[in-house]
């Protein structure tokens, strides 16, 4: 109920009337009702305004004109001008609700009165109590599972992938049903999306055109059968590990025999271990991921005839884990040590006269590889 503004109340004041010490007490006029459903019950303040208006007329003024102006200027009438002195708001004992109340629910009406204006203005004290009703006899409603016509497909790869909501009621009024998700893209194998029927709140119009209630208003579902980027050495398989070991060494060969003068003055080739960059956001323009398998090669050199250690690098990119768990890459877009050209030295040293494609130190090697790519991916070293 309102209340009365500055200057409604300033007007008043100049045509003040004087009860004769009338007091209302708001509780006989009101009763509080609690309808609806057991677990949905909404409680409301029932006001007798007819008992309320009679009651007022009651009421003695000295001046019967200053009544009249009163009600002029006002509200038409004693009764309403004091009703919108009486305001109150609904609590509940314990976690409920108004709205959702239930049996054996405890709802107090806390009332809010406007004394001092009711008894400057109308020369009338008002007065209430708390009223607190124990709720009983809401009646049982049935439920229904909305989410028994709920599809959640999933696409795209991961971290990347999407989500997609479909009804899959083909008549009736569950093709009425309407869903959102608190997530659609940026997805992963293993999270979670939660679903929320829209209007599960509205108890009435679930009832009326459902038969009854949603056994629950949101519901979670976990995302899978996305094909993945990987983003560890573990998502890696052995059997992959093998053939990408394989074809880097194939790579070492092949190189060797198009660009060494005598290809047998490499003496031998170890792997020590991989360096796998794995993107820290899924915003990262660039490769998805990054693994280099890092070997130590060992040649002789051409003035002394001794042997000598040089480190080397293939690269693979882009890895990715299928739904059905296969690793897939492509084996042959590999990336190997640059020896630069005029302007550039590339990745490459000279020894005896000759350019060696390659580091000459581990250390410098990591700079190039991991280091400079540490502000937008993250990083497993695994070289011995």
């Amino acid at each position: 109920m309102k209340k009365l503004s500055i200057i409604l109340m300033t007007v008043a004041m100049t045509v003040l009337m004087t009860g004769c010490g009338k007091t209302i007490n708001a509780n006989d006029y009101v009763t509080v009702e609690v309808s609806g459903y057991d677990g949905y019950g909404t409680a409301k303040v029932v006001f007798d305004e007819d008992k309320f208006e009679k009651a007022c007329e009651k009421l003695s003024f000295k001046d019967k004109t200053d009544e009249a102006k009163l009600v002029s200027l006002l509200y038409g009438s004693v009764d309403t001008f004091l009703m919108d002195c009486m305001d109150g708001k609904f609590t509940v004992e314990g976690d409920g609700e108004n709205g959702k109340l239930s049996n054996g629910d405890v709802v107090v009406y806390k009332w809010d009165l406007d004394e001092e204006n009711a008894k400057e203005i109308a020369g009338v004290t008002l007065k209430a109590s708390d009223i607190s009703t124990k709720v009983k006899g809401l009646e049982q409603v049935a439920t229904f599972d909305a989410f028994a016509v709920v599809e959640l497909s999933f696409s795209g790869v991961a971290p990347n992938g999407q989500a997609s909501l479909k009804n899959l009621a083909v008549d009736g009024n569950m093709t009425k049903l309407a869903f959102s998700m608190d997530k659609y893209n940026g997805l992963s194998n293993g999270d979670t999306i939660t679903v929320t029927l829209n209007s599960s709140n509205n108890t009435s119009y679930m009832i009326e055109t459902f038969g009854g209630v949603p056994e629950t208003d949101t519901k979670e579902y976990t995302v899978s059968g996305l094909d993945a980027y990987a983003t560890k050495l573990d998502d890696i398989s052995e059997d992959m590990y093998s053939k990408m070991d394989q074809q880097a060494r194939d790579t070492i060969s092949a190189y060797v025999a198009n660009n060494w003068n005598n290809p047998s003055d490499l003496h031998g080739v170890e792997l020590l271990g991989n360096y796998f960059l794995a993107p820290k956001s899924a915003d990262v323009y660039g490769n998805k991921n990054s693994i280099d398998f890092i070997y130590k090669l060992t040649a002789v050199d051409s003035e002394t005839g001794e042997d000598f250690d040089f480190y080397w690098y293939t690269n693979f990119h882009d890895v990715m884990v299928l739904a059905d768990g296969t690793v897939s890459v492509n084996l042959t877009d590999t990336k190997i040590p640059n020896v630069g050209g005029w302007f550039s030295t590339g990745e490459s040293f000279k020894r005896s006269g000759l350019t060696y494609a390659g580091y000459e130190d581990l250390d410098t090697l990591f700079n190039n590889r991991v280091s400079q790519n540490v502000a937008n991916y993250s990083y497993e070293n695994t070289v011995k």
